[in-house]
């Protein structure tokens, strides 16, 4: 092929690229529940079978622990949804207010309980239960209640045997964050050296760029820990889980932000030595947190505190311009100390999410029997 064929194939592949599915672990395993729930219902001859694939795909959660605790809820919720919907065919029959009724009785209960997760299911039940027309309330109660098992039980089950892991995502997002924050300080360190301070808009941006990606983190860490739970395999000081790194790592941006916007009144001054010494601590202080290594606060204390004796050395006679850019100056060496003592936090959760070397795996009962409990 030529090269101008070859240019032509590659972009004709990169266009397509947005058509293509993604598909992943936790796809593959959802349409297989689906498939198996629908298969079964249709085998047991139970009215409207593809309602066990709808809840299918609510019972695979993101983790195994969620999968189960959302699927005793899932099925509390049906049963309720079903007896009433049973009481309330023997009560008044099936017109169609006495169904929308009901339905408001049962969402105004859950979201009394605070079960709106579950609430979807227990509103099709309801409606599913009433509306059968041709067959007994019992007979049609129970039909849902069978559907809601056959898909809550094949959605769990592939859950426990295909593992969700988060592991990779959550180190994928920690080394966006940790770039993201490299990149922000880099553009400080710029900015002093020539003088003038990027405008806070842009910078904001590029902050906000970053706290998004620290919010999903929690998001994905919250999966991790609920797994680390109930597997020694990935056991860590209970203490300290990747929260804790998306925490000290939202704690370093906030900082940072902070001496950004004490730097702005400095636009067009040159920065106090001392000081600039302790900006450049704290640059140096990131690359070693990244790296792996130890975050030393005794040694960082000595430089803080040299720039903030030099500092405090006024002349007789302070201009006012002066005194502000002093203020101001004080200000970025209290932010420093603050953004050092969340690197320090930093680095001791990376160091204490190592996991444990001879942690022994729980067999598969005592696993689900504490999943449960």
């Amino acid at each position: 092929m030529s090269a101008f064929g070859s240019r032509i194939h590659s972009a004709a592949l990169s266009r397509l690229r947005p058509l293509l599915p993604a598909v992943g672990p936790r796809t593959v395993k959802t349409c297989l529940a689906i498939a198996l729930s629908i298969a079964t219902a249709r085998a047991l001859h139970l009215m409207s079978p593809q309602f066990a694939g709808v809840v299918a795909v609510l019972a695979v959660q993101p983790s195994v622990h969620r999968s189960l605790r959302q699927g005793v809820r899932q099925w509390l919720s049906a049963g309720l949804g079903a007896a009433v919907g049973m009481g309330a065919i023997l009560a008044l029959g099936r017109p169609a207010w006495w169904i929308g009724l009901i339905v408001l009785l049962v969402l105004g209960w859950h979201v009394r309980w605070r079960w709106t997760q579950s609430l979807l299911i227990a509103v099709v039940i309801v409606i599913n239960t009433m509306g059968a027309d041709g067959m007994s309330s019992v007979a049609s109660g129970l039909n849902q209640l069978a559907l809601v098992t056959i898909g809550m039980g094949y959605g769990t089950l592939a859950n426990v045997l295909i593992r969700p892991s988060h592991t990779g995502t959550v180190r994928y997002l920690i080394d966006q964050c940790e770039a993201g924050l490299t990149t922000l300080w880099q553009i400080l360190r710029r900015d002093v050296d020539r003088g003038m301070m990027t405008a806070y808009p842009d910078f904001r941006a590029r902050i906000d760029d970053v706290r998004q990606r620290i919010q999903e983190g929690f998001r994905f860490a919250a999966y991790v820990a609920e797994d680390q739970r109930y597997d020694p395999r990935t056991a860590v000081d209970p203490t300290v889980h990747p929260t804790a790194i998306f925490s000290a790592l939202e704690s370093a941006l906030e900082r940072t932000r902070d001496v950004h916007r004490s730097l702005q009144p400095l636009s067009g001054y040159r920065m106090h030595p001392d000081l600039y010494r302790a900006l450049r601590l704290c640059q140096r202080a990131l690359a070693h947190v990244i790296a792996g290594r130890p975050c030393h606060a005794g040694l960082a204390d000595p430089a803080f505190r040299r720039a903030e004796l030099s500092l405090m050395q006024l002349p007789a006679t302070p201009a006012p311009s002066d005194l502000r850019r002093h203020m101001a100056q004080y200000q970025v060496l209290q932010h420093l100390r603050q953004f050092y003592a969340a690197l320090a936090l930093c680095a001791q959760a990376r160091q204490a999410s190592r996991p444990a070397p001879d942690a022994e795996p729980l067999d598969f009962a005592e696993r689900i029997r504490q999943l449960v409990s």
